[in-house]
């Protein structure tokens, strides 16, 4: 049996990355995920986390700036398409 087959009767949602060389994605493929749901809990402690790493980064003026840019951007295709 092959693996993506394996990976479909699992019934386990699970994504698989591969990467390069230069540890840059290439593509990813995504198993199970149709019914996948997260419960609270999850999410608040995924939250946890996450917020130390997202102030640490927002502290630099400099990242501030790139992510303004990079919503202006965003918000001037979606206005255009």
């Amino acid at each position: 049996m092959e693996l993506e087959e394996k990976f479909k009767e699992a019934k386990v949602p699970m994504i698989v990355v591969h990467f390069d060389e230069n540890f840059e994605t290439t593509y990813t493929e995504e198993y199970n995920l149709g019914n996948f749901e997260l419960s609270k809990c999850q999410i608040e402690s995924f939250a946890r986390i996450l917020l130390p790493s997202i102030r640490e980064y927002y502290k630099d003026p400099k990242h501030v700036h790139e992510s303004n840019e990079l919503a202006k951007q965003q918000n001037k295709q979606s206005i255009d398409t």
